[in-house]
């Protein structure tokens, strides 16, 4: 046998490369893609649980420096109607009338212990756009996190039987919560990392879903709000929808509980 067969025969003939037929691709394709779905919810669920996690960090800080206001001043945070608040040097808001608006603008009522400038995400839900993009860093300063309003008025107004007197609207003395621990004082309305814009009558969404909240005795925890104490009527308020007014209009106020 001479060069020219072992050629042949063995080590001289070209290796052809195999394709991918277009079959093999498409079912490989397939494979990566199911592998992705499979993957894609529990990725997703971790993030939505990092996020509530991230909120009952908010609150945290929230209730630290609620604690420092109360220390200094005695009373819980509150305002007046009507007066300017100063935000910071650049600018002021004034808060009409009713008193209730600060249940999203109370960061006017605490500048010195969250300040805009440092505190501005902490305002928000995490997974919002105001809290994923800085040019709300300048906008007006109305939190996510709803205070509660029984925490502006007497403990009296919330019987269920008060009068529209403006004279029960007074701020709430730092001893005066007779439960802190079952006591909601704020919360993550917004719950960006769950809810989808609702219409503004569909409390639903607020109402059947774990949401994190700070007590009075300012430990945060997520509960339900659907397992929360039916609000009462407020007489000085035109916005009575008992599902938006749930943990805001607790029975006796901060004398009664939430949960």
């Amino acid at each position: 046998m001479n060069g020219h067969d072992d050629c042949l025969t063995t080590v001289c003939l070209p290796h052809r490369r195999r394709a991918f037929s277009l079959v093999e691709v498409l079912v490989v394709l397939g494979v990566i893609f199911a592998i992705i779905g499979l993957a894609l919810p529990p990725l997703a669920g971790a993030r939505e649980r990092a996020r509530a996690v991230q909120s009952m960090r908010h609150l945290g800080q929230i209730g630290i420096a609620f604690g420092a206001y109360v220390s200094d001043f005695g009373v819980y945070p509150f305002g007046e109607g009507g007066r300017y608040y100063s935000l910071n040097e650049s600018g002021s808001l004034k808060s009409a009338m009713p008193i209730w608006d600060f249940a999203t603008h109370w960061p006017l009522l605490t500048p010195a212990y969250t300040p805009w400038d440092a505190f501005w995400r902490v305002f928000f839900s995490p997974g919002s756009d105001p809290a994923r993009n800085a040019r709300y860093r300048g906008q007006a300063p109305v939190s996510h996190y709803h205070y509660a309003n029984s925490f502006l008025a007497r403990p009296s107004l919330w019987s269920g039987t008060a009068r529209a007197d403006e004279r029960l609207i007074a701020p709430v003395a730092g001893g005066g919560v007779a439960f802190p621990s079952k006591k909601v004082m704020l919360w993550d309305h917004a719950m960006a990392f769950v809810l989808r814009p609702r219409p503004l009558d569909d409390w639903s969404g607020f109402l059947s879903n774990p949401t994190p909240m700070l007590f009075a005795d300012a430990h945060a925890q997520e509960r339900n709000p659907a397992h929360a104490s039916e609000p009462v009527v407020n007489p000085l308020y035109e916005i009575n929808v008992l599902g938006w007014m749930r943990l805001h209009n607790t029975r006796d106020g901060v004398e009664g509980l939430d949960f």
